[in-house]
């Protein structure tokens, strides 16, 4: 009996993990520091476009990138990557009911002193990248913006559309969405079993 409930014990711990969150990632574009030939710098981070060997009004796209990422293009060009609404979907699957969900998009001169920017999830605003100061026009940013699970479906269309009449220079490295979820039901009870029948077996042994 003993080597029965150790061995259930066994096979419950080396399950642990499988009882512990997930998180899915869908990642649009790559990490790659806007394709600077300077290298991708760490993120987040607060750095120059050009202190990484880039200069504005540069297309620094590679192989299988969206064509709105790495490069530095103007919200006013007609029919450029970047024109005013950027449109482009996340698409994932989820093994379980999500939590909680965060979209972070990492950019080079969105928020500046120009904008702001509405940020809309499957056409719902879910925030926006605000007005900073003029000092701020070429730096880096990651900007976080969270997200209802109401609003996920799997296959999400995210929408910036620029809310300024005034020319809006800028680059997007990448959109990554990240959604968190809890196991299902029946793996929380299997793991409860699990930790009742360590601590019974402790018992056992002190009594």
């Amino acid at each position: 009996m003993k080597k029965l409930i150790a061995t259930i014990i066994l096979v419950f711990v080396a399950a642990g993990p499988a009882f512990a969150a997930i998180t899915v990632v869908d990642l649009v574009g790559d990490k790659d520091g806007f394709g600077l030939p300077g290298g991708a710098p760490p993120v987040p981070v607060s750095g120059t476009w050009t202190g990484y060997g880039g200069s504005f009004g540069g297309d620094y796209r590679g192989v299988g990138d969206p064509l709105f990422t790495d490069i530095w293009e103007f919200e006013q060009t007609p029919g450029g990557p970047l024109s005013s609404p950027i449109v482009y979907t996340h698409s994932y699957s989820l093994p379980a009911t999500p939590s909680s969900a965060t979209l972070w998009i990492n950019e080079s001169g969105m928020s500046d002193n120009r904008g702001p920017w509405d940020v809309s999830f499957n056409g719902t605003s879910v925030g926006q990248i605000g007005v900073y100061p003029s000092a701020d026009s070429q730096t880096f940013k990651l900007l976080s913006f969270a997200i209802p699970t109401g609003l996920l479906t799997g296959s999400d269309t995210v929408t910036l559309t620029y809310l300024d009449t005034v020319g809006e220079g800028f680059a997007i490295n990448y959109s990554e969405l990240s959604v968190d979820v809890i196991p299902a039901p029946g793996a929380v009870i299997l793991g409860s079993i699990g930790v009742s029948l360590v601590s019974w077996l402790r018992r056992r042994r002190t009594l």
